[in-house]
Formats: structure tokens, sequence, C-alpha cells
């Protein structure tokens, strides 16, 4: 066992390791043996994957690092961890604005085992299917993909690619979001109004006081 190795090992089979600690020791092992395809970094890289119990971004990160260590490798045991990551937690985990681009960075670790591979990636796209959520599954669709023909000109693959760019979304999805928004807005107006006739309220009131010594004084002449 080496010194880098046993450092961070440290830190990965530790689970009352520092959150910062444990993520920044996960990218680490990634980094400092990508392309190696070590069996003994896959299997301390998987718990960390595969428990859905930890948060979303340690298995997103954990799955990178398993994508750069096996890259292009294809490895049965290394695709099924991150799929089984992607299967057990619910698909709520992956979406948002928060979550979503930590769903493309486990996607990106999942298409690296596969960089460069082409067809072989026939059984792990199938095997997708089984994802609930469309919008989850098509971007790990699309992520494995693009890397499984990176670098190959295929010229289908292109093809493939420029017409998913083409792609907008549909009409009623669109009014969907529109009429969601106007009635947002229009939830709005009337507490708006309620602010506004309330300041004309106080206003009218601060106007009082010049008004009546003003009667005051015409009175008294």
């Amino acid at each position: 066992m080496d010194a880098t190795f046993a450092l961070l090992e440290e830190h990965l089979s530790n689970s009352k390791a520092d959150p910062l600690l444990l993520r920044s020791a996960t990218m680490g092992i990634g980094m400092a043996y990508a392309g190696t395809g070590r069996e003994d970094v896959m299997e301390l890289l998987m718990p960390s994957i595969i428990d859905s119990s930890l948060p979303l971004e340690t298995a997103t990160l954990a799955s990178l690092s398993l994508g750069l260590t096996h890259i292009g490798t294809g490895s049965d045991e290394a695709c099924g961890a991150v799929l089984q990551g992607l299967m057990d937690r619910p698909a709520k985990e992956f979406l948002g604005a928060e979550n979503m681009p930590l769903t493309r960075l486990l996607a990106l670790g999942l298409g690296l085992i596969f960089f460069g591979r082409g067809d072989d990636t026939e059984a792990v796209l199938e095997s997708l299917d089984v994802i609930e959520d469309e919008k989850v599954r098509e971007t790990v669709r699309m992520t494995v993909q693009i890397c499984a023909y990176a670098g190959s000109g295929a010229v289908l693959q292109v093809q493939k690619l420029l017409a998913a760019v083409g792609e907008h979304p549909d009409k009623d999805e669109k009014k969907h979001t529109d009429e969601n928004v106007e009635s947002g807005a229009s939830k709005d107006k009337p507490a708006a109004a309620a602010a506004s006739s309330a300041d004309d309220g106080k206003d009218k009131d601060k106007e009082k006081p010049d008004e009546w010594e003003e009667n005051d004084h015409r009175t008294l002449a």
C-alpha cells in the first residue's frame, strides 16, 4: 500500500470524518489514481455512492472519482455501483436548481467509465429505463452517449446530438409555466393594492392636522 492511498483511506474509511475532509479525500483519490483501474480504490469509493443516506454531493464526488480511476474500462462493477446510487434515491433528490448540477456530475462519473467505448453502452443505456423521472433519465443517457463516442467523429452520433440541441420545450409545457407565473403575479396584486391603500390612508391622516389648524385660524378671524 502506498503512502497516498494510506493517507486518503484514513478519511474515506472514517464514518465520523469531517464532511469537508471526506469530500476532499474523495476527489483526491480520484485524481491521484486516474486511469489506473485499481480495484482497491473502487472498493473504497463504492460505499459512498451506494449509501443513499449520505448527502448527494458526497455520492456525486465519489461517482466522479470512480469514473476517473476507471475511465474507459467499461467495468461492470463500477457501472453497477453508480446505477444503484441513481436508482436507490428518490427522483426529487436529483431535481431542482441546487441539485441538478450534482446530478449531471454524477452522470459524468458513469459516462467516464464508458469513455470511448462506443456501442459497448447498449446494456447500460437499457438499464436506465428503470429511472422514473424522465429529466434525470435523459440527462444520464445523453451524458453516457457523449462520453462513449468522444473523439470518434461518428456521423450518426453527431446528428443525434445536433437534433437534441435543436429541440425546444413543448408549447403546452411553456404555456403551463407562463400560467403559473401569471397566477403568482395575480396573487401578489391584492397584497400590493392593500399595501398601497394603507399607505394612502397614512398620508391622509398626516394631512388632517394641517387642515384643522387652517380651519381654526378662519374661525378666530
